[in-house]
């Protein structure tokens, strides 16, 4: 029996000219429990380089499949403190299993951190409602759950479920920078495909960090790592 072609997947980062085709991806998967963003704040992020992609591309077309962001923020409490949050991220129904989320989040982390180290903590928002991304932020990629922040009535978007007081709480977890030391681990090791639940998979990266400097970058994920 011949087994089926691998399929493809490319990860990149997403420049300005993608804009339009994130985000009506993102509009059409928006669910209750994301931020919805605009035309304009992808605009930005992609013009920041925070924007990232990832592609199906067996067959020899490409497909968004699933997409994250780092956004530069500030506390909360603290409006002079400086923080990075890694959001949006969704993958379609028929590529979950893939591995797709967590070599998103991991090549996105690891070059965030690398080429533009955050200058206070990284975090990441979770609906209260939305059991999806928890396995993958807490077991994959090194954040812990760490208390909740609920913003103004006045700023929530009409899109996203309140819960019986009227609020959108949101989990805050909190990216552990020893985690880097385990991506530094998952770049050494990847070699252009991976394996999951659903079987293997062709990965492409499209980062100059992992795809030409390799070598430095798992030598700065490893630096950062070890820093208190």
């Amino acid at each position: 029996m011949i087994s089926p072609p691998l399929r493809s997947f490319l990860i990149r980062i997403a420049d300005e000219s993608r804009t339009e085709d994130i985000l009506a991806f993102h509009n059409q998967h928006l669910t209750e429990h994301l931020w919805p963003r605009t035309f304009a704040e992808f605009k930005n992020l992609a013009e920041q380089g925070c924007l990232y992609e990832a592609l199906e591309t067996s067959g020899g077309e490409e497909k968004i499949i699933s997409l994250c962001y780092i956004v530069h923020d500030n506390e909360p409490a603290s409006p002079n403190t400086e923080r990075a949050e890694f959001g949006g991220v969704y993958v379609t129904d028929d590529c979950r299993g893939c591995g797709i989320a967590t070599a998103l989040g991991i090549v996105a982390i690891s070059n965030h951190f690398v080429w533009d180290p955050p200058k206070g903590r990284m975090i990441a928002h979770v609906h209260e409602h939305n059991p999806l991304p928890r396995g993958l932020l807490e077991k994959q990629l090194g954040f812990i759950r760490n208390g909740e922040e609920i913003p103004p009535a006045e700023a929530v978007p009409a899109s996203m479920k309140r819960n019986a007081k009227g609020q959108v709480v949101g989990h805050l977890f909190e990216f552990q920078k020893t985690t880097l030391l385990k991506l530094a681990d998952w770049i050494e090791k990847f070699s252009g495909t991976l394996e999951s639940k659903t079987g293997k998979s062709k990965f492409r990266i499209a980062l100059p960090s992992i795809a030409h400097y390799k070598a430095d970058t798992i030598s700065a994920l490893r630096d950062l790592g070890t820093k208190k």
